[in-house]
């Protein structure tokens, strides 16, 4: 299962997106280093998945490959909002072609987390995309703006209500929500506190666990992974997309301290 995040950071003039997630596939097994958060075959967005592995993967891996095949989608003269109504066409048109003779089985467990920048309306959007069992198919919601009138964000995954009330407490002790009303309308790195947290205390048994792994996406239309020091810095130990590097490589991606925040370049 999974903890997923999206929402959006104010940086003084500046906004981005940001997704974070575990690493862990389960069942049966673990599996730690496993990319749940991808960046598509254009540069302004992101998907993150929560749900069965085997409708995720190929499901996300046509929305990518639909982008690429088509000119206007790749070269993002496609706004993201008209992506996404494509995208959940191409969820649609797979969940339709799911057979099994197990009435439960034809209905994808799985979840989606998109958003990216738009260039039209020059704001960044955040989707939930869920498959509804009633009229059999996956419909994308708007991500609404959190308690208080915060910025949207949203958690996704079997964790999500649990993070949801860390998520209070942490605003609450940093006196940024007093009852209903919060100080400021934008999340610094709140959500990725509370997926940190939750992952530091993770164990074998959880559903949850691994780094945690990040993706940007900024206003000037590009998605990237950062890096992650895991468990912290002192480790030197750096986690990309929930793999560790090997000994002998590097990566022109930024690397995040988990604790302080602040991302650097390790190649320089």
């Amino acid at each position: 299962m999974t903890i997923c995040a999206a929402w959006i950071r104010k940086i003084n003039k500046c906004e981005e997106l940001l997704f974070v997630s575990d690493s862990r596939l389960s069942g049966g097994r673990n599996l730690d280093y496993s990319p749940k958060v991808i960046t598509l075959a254009r540069s302004d967005c992101a998907i993150a998945f929560a749900g069965e592995t085997d409708m995720a993967y190929p499901l996300m891996h046509q929305i990518s490959l639909a982008i690429a095949s088509y000119n206007r989608s790749k070269t993002r003269a496609m706004d993201v909002r008209e992506l996404k109504t494509h995208s959940v066409k191409v969820l649609n048109s797979m969940a339709s072609s799911i057979l099994s003779d197990i009435p439960a089985m034809m209905n994808p467990d799985v979840s989606f987390i998109f958003g990216g920048y738009s260039w039209i309306h020059k704001r960044f959007d955040i989707w939930a995309i869920k498959y509804d069992a009633v009229q059999k198919k996956f419909i994308a919601r708007p991500v609404k703006r959190w308690v208080g009138g915060m910025d949207p964000m949203i958690f996704g995954g079997d964790k999500a209500k649990e993070a949801n009330a860390k998520l209070v407490d942490v605003m609450r002790k940093k006196g940024r929500l007093v009852g209903n009303q919060t100080e400021g309308s934008s999340f610094d790195m709140e959500p990725f506190e509370v997926v940190r947290d939750m992952l530091r205390s993770s164990t074998q048994a959880d559903s949850i666990g691994g780094a945690p792994q990040v993706v940007k996406v900024y206003q000037h239309m590009n998605a990237l992974p950062l890096g992650v020091f895991w468990p912290d810095k002192a480790s030197g130990k750096v986690y990309i997309q929930g793999r560790p590097l090997l000994g002998y490589e590097s990566t022109d991606f930024w690397v995040l301290d988990p604790d302080t925040f602040y991302s650097e370049n390790i190649n320089h």
